[in-house]
């Protein structure tokens, strides 16, 4: 999959981090404490793949986790540029898309929808469900390794986050969820402003005037940044962080719906489609309203990754 529509991107911003999981013809799967379990792993030699399957015991969905692997090949360390990898990934951007993809009214029509084009994404781990991943391992297997022998993977579940916002895991796992409540803290509050702009504009006559007019809007957005904004509620204090990449897409999204024969309607969809995520977002994490962006200008925490 190439890189995804700008509109996408707004929501798969904080999930594209470094990726690995298990792989063992043997089955040889670490036990877990947790009630996200290993149920499997196997590296199919002949696609050059590896295969894991979790699934959830739970009673929520899993919003987020993080794991480590390792490999080993006769005793000895099998992961490309040495490990144990600590692989983690947050799947509730593409649960609101999956949610939303078809929520405006006008989303089936496909010079209106930037998403006509099937994107294949994974959405929350509910429970009972399983959880399917295939990765090449190419990637993340070391090739004079594998000369030796068969890997023998190794997989531990050390953080998951649930729909409730509840956390459990290793130091090191826990750490991994709050950096992802922490990114989608700061997405959300950016989001607020995005939208409140769109629908700013919503209802100027002059398809043109509006997209120039957001646009503009938008970008006086990005000069504020980086700002302050406040922590979750059980941190206390302030943080100064970077902008997460929605204005910039969605200043994508709108110049390219200048050239389309009726920028009207994709307008009303991009501003629909955001505002389904955004209420949805709430939804699934049960979060309270998120606190007004306070200030502008000093140095940053960190930015969205950017999509490839």
């Amino acid at each position: 999959m190439g890189r995804p529509p700008g509109t996408l991107h707004l929501l798969l911003c904080l999930t594209l981090l470094p990726s690995i999981s298990v792989a063992t013809s043997a089955q040889n799967v670490a036990p877990s404490e947790y009630k996200l379990q290993v149920i499997s792993a196997k590296y199919l030699a002949d696609k050059d793949v590896i295969q894991y399957k979790l699934v959830n015991t739970g009673n929520n969905p899993v919003t987020a986790f993080s794991a480590e692997i390792s490999a080993e090949v006769g005793g000895r360390d099998a992961i490309r540029n040495g490990g144990p990898v600590d692989w983690r990934r947050d799947l509730l951007y593409g649960e609101l898309f999956l949610q939303c993809q078809n929520a405006p009214e006008n989303a089936d029509e496909e010079d209106v929808n930037p998403f006509a084009n099937p994107i294949q994404v994974k959405g929350t781990i509910k429970p009972g469900q399983t959880y399917i991943q295939d990765l090449p391992g190419s990637l993340y297997l070391d090739k004079d390794s594998l000369q030796l022998g068969f890997p023998t993977i190794h997989v531990v579940i050390t953080g998951i986050m649930w729909s409730d916002g509840t956390m459990e895991g290793t130091k090191a796992g826990i750490g991994d969820m709050r950096q992802f409540r922490d990114w989608r803290h700061e997405a959300s509050l950016e989001w607020e402003e995005v939208l409140a702009v769109l629908k700013a504009h919503l209802d100027d006559e002059d398809s043109q005037h509006r997209i120039n007019e957001t646009i503009k809007d938008l970008k006086s957005l990005l000069v504020g940044y980086p700002r302050e904004i406040e922590l979750p509620e059980d941190e206390s204090g302030t943080m100064y962080v970077g902008s997460q990449g929605n204005a910039e897409a969605m200043i994508r999204n709108l110049d390219e719906a200048a050239f389309l024969s009726d920028p009207r309607e994709r307008y009303k969809f991009l501003f629909e489609f955001g505002a389904c995520t955004q209420d949805r977002a709430k939804e699934l994490q049960r979060v309270k309203p998120v606190a007004p962006l306070k200030s502008r200008h000093k140095h940053l925490h960190g930015t969205c990754p950017k999509a490839s």
